[in-house]
């Protein structure tokens, strides 16, 4: 990776922290660029992904899936699992960006899964602060702070502070949440859950402040705003709302403005500011459609039907109850088709993988013939010379030595003219598996053709070469032969040759043959070693 493409990712991934979508949409597809032009696959993937974050940062969410699709298949198809877990990270926010919080949880499960397969700590940190949001969202609170507490555990051992923030801040929102919408009685545990938002969302802040996390401060801010109203302090939550709104607008984060502009208009209404309640909702409104976030529109327009009707504006008031029907008819059918989908999805992976795994089987059996000799089952010159390539393209080859047994089995043709060419295809499978069993496990054996074997050793020296050599000749040697044929005796003349990795395979086998005739020559059942 160059230093200009990874300063690209970088910066990209710090427009990320900050909640700078647009920005890091210029400098992502930059990068995904230059990752392209480099032919560069870890960094387009890395680019791909930093894309469909920030484009779901910025409600971009039919653009946020092609970019995640894409750089998913690319993970897959690398076996990359903690590449997989960063999709599954943003396919789960998208999900509960878009109020889908079952399919929220599966993506969070899912992401789980591959963060563990990574070892990944951090990613498997951000699940568990997922799954946290998704339960607290549809009222699961005990789930939410089991997995809240779990998720800081990892992030704090970890000093991992721009997550602890963000779970922080999760952790501060299901205490205002359960405040609210529990019915706290008792006024000290209601003040004690207060407190512990508080003291939460200060935490959250300074950390998010300190990590350059712009977006996570507003949200801080904007969630002061909210504890503050539900202690009734409409001047605090305005300040704060304000100060919330201002880096929202400055990234920029629509959704997260609509839900500041939300508690404001929830504040002024609380106070029977009307108009003012009416302004924020509906700026609250227009953000919320802008987005296309459902639910804000939903609570937006549930405002916008108090405020209408406190006003005496009826008509108004019934066209937004009527547009909060519809938006609840369409959630539900909504989340019915997307279970669909997502069950037509899984169907369909789970027929690609099946048809992906026949094919693998395939070209496995297919490789394998190829590679193999029919008659002995060991390798075949095919085998041979993919075998040395390997050593070829291997990391520092030219320092690395290689030796090449050349084994030949003695009158083999007297074998074949005595007892038959049936006995001789026996005596050459019997063999192969006798010189298989005295090589080693790096080691290549391969018939090289009629009589002829060849044995390739990767890292042998001359001793080391020899000393398997001669195993091979006496394995083949005291082999009992006779249920073959009474008076069968099979030797093995084997000639060997040491050079470096990088030497060419003619070359070896050159200097092999040459070693071979001298055993041949010198009486057979014997090793040569063919000198420089």
């Amino acid at each position: 990776m160059t230093n200009a493409l990874a300063d690209l990712l970088a910066e990209g991934q710090r427009c990320i922290l900050a909640g700078a979508s647009e920005v890091g949409l210029h400098v992502s597809a930059a990068a995904l660029d230059a990752a392209r032009a480099a032919g560069d696959g870890t960094a387009e993937l890395a680019a791909l992904t930093q894309l469909g974050t920030l484009a779901r940062m910025g409600s971009r969410h039919a653009q946020a899936q092609r970019w995640l699709d894409l750089a998913a298949a690319g993970y897959e198809a690398a076996g990359d699992a903690d590449g997989q877990a960063q999709v599954a990270v943003q396919r789960g926010q998208m999900a509960l960006d878009l109020g889908d919080y079952g399919e929220a949880t599966e993506w969070f499960g899912q992401g789980m899964q591959h963060a563990r397969r990574a070892a990944n700590d951090v990613l498997a940190s951000r699940f568990l602060t997922g799954i946290g949001i998704a339960s607290a969202r549809v009222g699961d609170y005990a789930r939410a702070r089991d997995a809240y507490e779990q998720a800081l555990a990892l992030q704090r051992a970890r000093s991992d502070d721009a997550s602890a923030a963000n779970t922080m801040h999760c952790m501060a929102v299901l205490e205002l949440r359960e405040v609210e919408h529990t019915a706290i009685a008792e006024p000290t545990p209601r003040e004690a859950a207060m407190q512990r938002a508080l003291q939460l969302l200060l935490e959250s802040l300074d950390l998010s402040r300190r990590t350059g996390r712009r977006r996570l401060e507003g949200m801080c801010l904007n969630e002061l705003g909210h504890a503050y109203r539900l202690r009734g302090g409409r001047t605090a939550v305005v300040d704060y709302c304000m100060q919330a709104i201002a880096i929202f607008r400055g990234l920029p984060a629509p959704k997260d403005e609509c839900d500041a502009l939300l508690h404001m208009a929830r504040t002024h209404l609380d106070a029977d500011d009307i108009t003012a309640a009416s302004d924020s909702a509906e700026r609250a409104l227009e953000l919320a459609k802008q987005c296309g976030f459902r639910p804000s529109e939903r609570d937006a327009r549930e405002l916008l039907v108090q405020c209408c009707e406190a006003q005496g504006r009826i008509a108004e008031a019934f066209a937004h109850l009527k547009a909060v029907r519809e938006i609840d008819l369409h959630l539900r059918e909504g989340e019915v088709l997307r279970r669909i989908d997502r069950f037509e999805h899984r169907s369909a992976l789970e027929r690609t993988a099946l048809r992906q795994a026949e094919l693998e089987a395939q070209a496995r059996s297919l490789d394998h013939l190829a590679t193999t000799d029919g008659l002995t089952g060991v390798g075949n010159r095919r085998a041979l010379e993919a075998a040395h390539r390997e050593l070829l393209g291997a990391p520092n080859a030219p320092a690395r030595t290689c030796s090449m047994l050349l084994a030949d089995l003695d009158h083999f043709k007297r074998i074949n003219d005595c007892f038959g060419h049936a006995t001789g295809d026996e005596v050459l499978r019997r063999a192969a598996r006798a010189m298989a069993s005295a090589c080693r496990g790096s080691d290549l054996l391969a018939r090289w053709g009629g009589e002829e074997f060849a044995v390739l050793l990767p890292d042998s020296d001359r001793d080391a070469a020899i000393h398997v050599a001669e195993r091979l000749r006496s394995a083949i040697a005291t082999t009992d032969w006779s249920d073959i044929a009474s008076t069968l005796q099979v030797t093995a003349s084997i000639g060997v040759a040491v050079g470096a990795a990088n030497e060419s395979l003619p070359s070896l086998l050159r200097r092999a043959d040459k070693a071979l005739y001298a055993a041949k020559h010198d009486g057979r059942d014997r090793v040569e070693f063919a000198g420089e």
